[in-house]
């Protein structure tokens, strides 16, 4: 069996050329919110979470991560649906049904109190060194219900800032 002797080279990473970038965090904001925000509304309202970060560069993304504790509909009006989505200073980043579509209760359902958990990631790609800010709003898309976001629990938005690389 062969032993290795003398004094090993140190390893510091030097030799690693050529790797591709991107991908690392660069800063990181979170938002928390426990009052229960309650609408009816058919257009986007604020849950009331919302952060500003101010990217280090126009090639920076932001990643957009939402965990919500506990949504709730109290009503006996079946057949609505509900769109949860981010804006970024004023203006809608998703589709207009929301980031994941509709959540909801169809006609004729049985079910008149529900309560689900709403959780998604979005990439935002804003190209600016401005100071942005996102906030999470939500709506009633068809049907009428009373919705009552963040009914219990804590609710969570965090932003990264991501560093820009090649695709």
């Amino acid at each position: 069996m062969a032993r290795l002797s003398g004094t090993l080279p140190a390893l510091n990473g030097s030799a690693l050329t050529n790797l591709p970038g991107g991908g690392k965090i660069i800063q990181h904001r979170y938002s928390m919110r426990s009052t229960n925000i309650s609408t009816q509304s058919t257009s986007y309202v604020s849950t009331g979470l919302s952060q500003t970060i101010t990217p280090a560069s126009t090639s920076n993304d932001i990643l957009v991560m939402l965990m919500t504790a506990h949504v709730y509909q109290d009503t006996t009006n079946l057949g609505y649906y509900y769109d949860m989505t981010v804006f970024r200073n004023g203006a809608n980043q998703g589709p207009s049904n929301g980031i994941n579509g509709h959540y909801g209760i169809l006609s004729g359902s049985t079910v008149h109190d529900l309560g689900f958990s709403v959780s998604f990631l979005f990439l935002d790609e804003p190209a600016s060194t401005s100071s942005l800010t996102y906030d999470i709003r939500h709506k009633l898309n068809t049907g009428s219900a009373q919705i009552h976001f963040n009914h219990r629990g804590y609710s969570y938005m965090h932003l990264f800032e991501l560093e820009g690389g090649t695709d």
